[in-house]
């Protein structure tokens, strides 16, 4: 946590529920994920959460029903942030695999610029930090 700047790197989508907490606290939202459509694996989408409930089909798996669903219930509350989503498209949504294929491996410089500039339009900026591993 820095100042009102939460990162939550993890799971997300299995999260389930537990997210419910993250998601009324946040003042903005970004998500990051993988996302089920008929398209060529490693296309990129960004989209806003009003952009998704007018343009996206229902969801088609268990990430985006349990997302969707938090969504739902902080809206409800009336706790539902601004959220925007930043997708790749997957090779394969039917395996337990757990590895990433090379093909969206590649397209992580892609989706990392989208995300900076998420964040600088946030007037937020992201300052990178050694990693210490001794």
């Amino acid at each position: 946590e820095c100042g009102d700047l939460y990162l939550a790197p993890g799971p997300g989508g299995t999260a389930g529920l537990g997210l419910l907490d993250i998601v009324t606290g946040a003042g903005r939202l970004i998500v990051i994920d993988a996302i089920r459509i008929d398209d060529t694996p490693g296309s990129i989408y960004r989209f806003t959460g009003e952009d998704m409930s007018l343009y996206l089909p229902a969801p088609t798996s268990v990430h985006e029903v349990e997302f969707l669903d938090v969504l739902s219930m902080a809206d409800l509350m009336g706790q539902r942030p601004p959220v925007t989503f930043i997708t790749v498209v997957p090779e394969k949504y039917d395996t337990m695999e757990v590895r990433i294929s090379d093909r969206i491996t590649s397209r992580f410089p892609d989706v990392e610029r989208l995300l900076l500039d998420e964040l600088a339009a946030l007037s937020v900026i992201p300052v990178r930090r050694a990693v210490c591993t001794s």
